[in-house]
């Protein structure tokens, strides 16, 4: 994990997401919770990375799906 290689003091990590549905469109409303003493460049640093992570990459960019019957 990130937090691990860059040897901040992250004790635990709490998410929590919520959906909205607004009319055609989705809403994911993400909780992040950081437990440790860590400073505000630290924090600010994982949020980053929280928001480059593969499943937010995916549901904040345009989605194709296929299906095919076996």
């Amino acid at each position: 994990m990130y937090a691990d290689r860059k040897n901040y003091p992250l004790e635990k990590v709490t998410v929590n997401v919520s959906m909205e549905k607004k009319n055609e469109s989705t809403l994911f409303i993400r909780n992040i919770t950081l437990e440790g003493n860590l400073t505000e460049e630290s924090r600010a640093r994982l949020l980053e990375i929280a928001n480059r992570c593969p499943v937010h990459t995916t549901l904040t960019h345009p989605i194709n799906i296929t299906t095919e019957l076996q």
